[in-house]
């Protein structure tokens, strides 16, 4: 449903009836409470979202003028890394600008310079919004610690502007019909409609955000989802930068299960992790994965780059240089120091948790053999392995967050 037009705004009904009618033929009493408190949220979303873009419309018409330039888009399957390799270069405040996760609700220009000015008002009569922020925060994200760290003022993936027009895997941490409803994840596989309607939703709001905090910066973003995206992305910004991260699929595969079915026993105690509503998480980061290797061969070899999960926790700082040389940006002695101070603080964290494929009814060797290709592009062993720490290595848990 285009509201207005698609760059206004925009919703798949279509998903959203069957998410619904699906919950309703499930006869899940605690679903049916979850998808009832999730409408509400969604309906004051909507209309909040509505209003803000609104008086943009009327006072800041202006940011239909800004160009998204050279966007950098940091994808991966999930779990590989790319909150932490996106909230590292993202401390070039310089050169480039980046979503927070409260930008992310109401992406646009009236949100987000009122949540500025709340936010310098606050700080000048001693933070006590802040405070209240912290301890929402604690509560509202306490499910994620240590798996993907989250806070209204961090850097975060844009991936809400997506689960809002209900284009987006994501939708199914609440709904466990993933395989039900095809093609959430995967926007290049949609009709030319969706994608268009989609990304035109999409670049409107960059502008917006750009237009807000600084439309001379490059737009910086990470999101896993938009590995399913990435023809449609590079339609939409045809000078866009790709980076890549690739991550042994023996390990990310159960560790994408893991993340995205949290909230399975809340709401689904019933099903055990060998079901198909648990399965279906793997099958997305395989799904990812063959995409990937499909599309891959046609991208400006200029304009992107691939680096390997295991280099990123070895040697952070090196392949961030290494990004920087490849698209031509300045790696300076202040921003290198940032860095260095920055990992720094990362590198204590020991992860406690393991997933393995056996868990979710797979073996290592039924993996290598779906995806040998990305087995013998990247060179990965065939086999789960720890993670060597050297002595620039940050966490592996804290790096796959």
């Amino acid at each position: 449903m285009v509201i207005g037009s698609a760059k206004f705004y925009f919703i798949r009904i279509d998903v959203l009836s069957k998410c619904l009618w699906l919950t309703l033929k499930s006869f899940n009493l605690r679903l049916w409470v979850i998808t009832i408190l999730f409408l509400v949220l969604w309906l004051i979303d909507l209309l909040l979202h509505i209003l803000f873009r609104l008086v943009d419309e009327f006072f800041y018409s202006d940011f239909k003028k800004v160009q998204i330039k050279e966007p950098v888009f940091i994808i991966a399957n999930p779990r590989s890394g790319t909150t932490f390799l996106h909230r590292i270069i993202s401390m070039d405040g310089e050169r480039f600008a980046y979503m927070k996760f409260a930008h992310t609700l109401f992406c646009s220009v009236s949100f987000i310079k009122f949540y500025n000015l709340l936010s310098r008002f606050d700080k000048a009569i001693g933070s006590p919004l802040k405070r209240v922020m912290n301890w929402t925060e604690s509560k509202l994200f306490k499910g994620w610690k240590g798996v993907h760290n989250m806070g209204f003022s961090q850097a975060e993936e844009d991936e809400a502007l997506f689960a809002q027009m209900m284009q987006s895997s994501g939708i199914f941490v609440l709904f466990p019909f993933l395989n039900r409803i095809k093609n959430t994840h995967c926007l290049d596989c949609e009709s030319e409609t969706v994608r268009k309607n989609a990304m035109d939703f999409y670049e409107s709001s960059l502008k917006r955000f750009m237009y807000a905090t600084g439309s001379n910066k490059i737009y910086l973003a990470k999101n896993v989802n938009s590995t399913g995206r990435i023809q449609s992305i590079l339609t939409k910004f045809p000078d866009a930068r790709l980076i890549f991260i690739a991550r042994n699929p023996i390990n990310a595969v159960p560790s994408t299960a893991s993340m995205f079915s949290a909230m399975y026993p809340l709401h689904s105690p019933a099903l055990q992790k060998t079901d198909a509503e648990y399965r279906e998480w793997c099958e997305l980061s395989i799904a990812f994965y063959i995409h990937f290797d499909e599309v891959c061969k046609a991208f400006n070899q200029d304009k992107f780059l691939a680096v390997e999960y295991e280099d990123l926790v070895a040697e952070p700082i090196e392949i961030v240089e290494r990004i920087y040389k490849q698209f031509h940006w300045n790696f300076t002695p202040e921003f290198r120091e940032k860095l260095t101070l920055g990992i720094e603080k990362k590198r204590q964290y020991k992860s406690t948790n393991h997933y393995t494929l056996s868990q979710y009814g797979y073996s290592e060797k039924e993996i290598a053999e779906r995806l040998n290709v990305i087995f013998e592009a990247f060179h990965f062993p065939y086999t789960s392995t720890p993670q060597q720490d050297s002595k620039n290595s940050v966490s592996s848990n804290e790096v796959i967050g």
